[in-house]
């Protein structure tokens, strides 16, 4: 489910907001925060919905080092 609750959406190869922030073991409202400091930044659907990918993944992982 959405942020909101309101829409529900699958991204083809990528992650919504809740799923990402599951993966990587944080809190969607984290990751949000993220995203305003601009630690992460979504791509976005056609319909401007955010979601994150397994490049978003790596990227992580090279800020880790």
């Amino acid at each position: 489910m959405s942020e909101r609750g309101l829409y529900m959406y699958k991204v083809a190869n990528g992650y919504t907001r809740s799923e990402f922030a599951k993966k990587i073991g944080i809190d969607r409202v984290t990751l949000i925060r993220w995203e305003k400091k601009g630690i992460l930044t979504p791509k976005y659907t056609v319909s401007g919905l955010p979601y994150y990918t397994d490049e978003h993944l790596q990227e992580l992982k090279e800020k880790e080092r």
